[in-house]
């Protein structure tokens, strides 16, 4: 598609438009370049390297936005924390968005990383704020992680840095375990099962090796008071692990009378901490009962087990008011050996911003042993800034016959979308020094004729140095909906020229 510019002599701009995906529309002559629209936020960073804020470690340069930032290494299972400098680089103040977490956590492995928030959300012009980041790798291998800031920077509303860590193995043999996605500490960690008297129940353990030696076991038991309810199985493979590998071992709990037991699971190694120790507790129950699992993938991409206590939670990112994010699932399992019964409406919203969030009822209220069903939860915010509620589901007799409750906060933040627009440069000389360049003006909701006109937002983009002024400009929307946009360009010979051709842009997405 074709635009012509007056007073700009005949400038021809072609444009990309973006509906969630990217769809290049050329150019039917004219130079080259043209106008294209780049739609950010969400999980996939605008197509700019350029912001106010920069981020890095203390004492090292801080980079912008889209770029990533490489830690070095360290040895597998050990603890490393970096502090981490937040500068605002602009002569205006900037406030981060998000309470309380402005700088959020995610990526691949967000679970091996942790950090503290900073101790205030505005920075003046020229402004720092601190924050630790901590880095405890659990396996061998490159590391990834991203943290974002929402913001009211005017060049890039979404920040995102990436961050790798190179995790290398220990001297000598390491070795780690894991129930499922949980790894276990040796000494502090506890392996749970419940079961019905009469029955078995069985969990099954990885044993890692991360070290840079072979890891050999030498001896696995289990002892204490009740230690003849629990039996181990061999190692799925030789008891030699070399570096980086994996075996699997299964404890099985077989109770005789509906009581509590507990005993103690051990691994005899070549481990310079050996032994590695584990406790088991279980439960014996007086016949078929249900036993509810609620899961969920986490922000880390890790399936969470949600079924007790508290500190489950869920971020959503940032969200355009009147736009709706994709929707999580949460799953309901019976474990047990009778029927789970949910009542008629089991998923409930509460807390502040409970209406900017949603949530479907799981279409299987009565869960048969072994069976599962699901619900989704979604962010649909009415407003910027941060927004927080929970999610609970009840049963009527999940926990092992008794009524059971489970839950997860939820949080949010109505934010930002920026749009990159680009446009070929104008020949005229007065145009590209000073006192020239472009004015660029844009309105949600309708057309406009004027920079006047009522809901109209324009932004100058003065030359500053070189043979053009800027052919581009980041504009933040805070809002779903189409905005029409209009360029005309300005010098000391012409305050002003004629408004091009209008065109619009659809911001729907995230």
């Amino acid at each position: 598609m074709t635009i012509k510019l007056p007073n700009l002599q005949n400038i021809r701009f072609c444009f990309l438009f973006v509906l969630f995906l990217l769809t290049l529309v050329t150019c039917d002559g004219g130079g080259g370049g043209g106008l294209k629209f780049f739609l950010g936020g969400g999980s996939t960073p605008p197509t700019v390297t350029n912001s106010s804020l920069k981020v890095g470690r203390q004492g090292y340069a801080g980079l912008p936005t889209g770029r990533t930032l490489k830690l070095g290494s360290l040895y597998a299972s050990s603890v490393n924390q970096y502090t981490m400098v937040i500068t605002n680089t602009s002569p205006e103040s900037i406030t981060l968005s998000g309470a309380p977490n402005y700088v959020i956590l995610g990526g691949s492995h967000a679970d091996q990383f942790s950090l503290t928030q900073p101790t205030s959300n505005v920075l003046s012009a020229s402004a720092t704020q601190t924050f630790t980041l901590t880095f405890s790798p659990k396996t061998i291998g490159v590391k990834k992680a991203t943290l974002k800031i929402v913001s009211d920077d005017p060049l890039s509303s979404n920040f995102l840095l990436n961050i790798e860590v190179t995790a290398t193995p220990l001297p000598g043999p390491d070795i780690n375990l894991s129930y499922g996605d949980n790894f276990l500490t040796s000494g502090s960690s506890n392996l749970n099962f419940a079961t019905s008297s009469g029955t078995t129940q069985t969990n099954q353990l990885t044993i890692y090796n991360i070290g840079d030696q072979d890891l050999t076991i030498t001896n696995t038991s289990i002892s204490g008071t009740d230690s003849s309810k629990f039996s181990l199985s061999s190692l799925s493979g030789s008891s030699t692990i070399a570096s980086g590998e994996s075996r699997t071992i299964s404890i099985t709990f077989a109770p005789t009378a509906s009581t509590s037991y507990s005993a103690s699971f051990s691994i005899q190694s070549n481990d310079s901490s050996s032994p590695f120790q584990v406790t088991l507790n279980g439960t014996g129950t007086s016949g078929p009962v249900p036993n509810i699992k609620v899961s969920y993938v986490n922000n880390s991409s890790i399936t969470e087990d949600a079924t007790t206590g508290t500190g489950h939670t869920f971020s959503f990112g940032s969200i355009l008011p009147g736009a709706s994010s994709s929707s999580i699932s949460v799953t309901i399992l019976n474990s047990g050996t009778a029927n789970l019964t949910l009542p008629s409406s089991p998923v409930t919203l509460s807390g502040t911003n409970q209406s900017d969030f949603s949530v479907t009822q799981p279409p299987l209220l009565t869960l048969s042993p072994n069976s599962s069903t699901t619900f989704t939860i979604k962010f649909s915010p009415s407003a910027n800034g941060s927004r927080t509620a929970k999610v609970t589901l009840a049963s009527s007799n999940g926990d092992l016959g008794s009524a059971s409750s489970s839950s997860i906060d939820l949080s949010g933040v109505g934010g930002s979308k920026d749009v990159l627009i680009q446009w070929n440069n104008a020949k005229e000389k007065d145009v590209n020094k000073s006192g020239g360049g472009f004015k660029l003006c844009y309105k949600k909701g309708s057309t406009f004729t004027a920079e006047g006109d009522s809901g109209v937002t324009c932004a100058n983009v003065p030359w500053t140095n070189g043979s053009y002024a800027p052919n581009s400009k980041l504009i933040t929307v805070t809002s779903s909906g189409t905005y029409y946009i209009k360029l005309k360009s300005y010098s000391t010979l012409n305050t002003g020229s004629a408004f091009s051709s209008q065109f619009s842009i659809n911001v729907t997405g995230p």
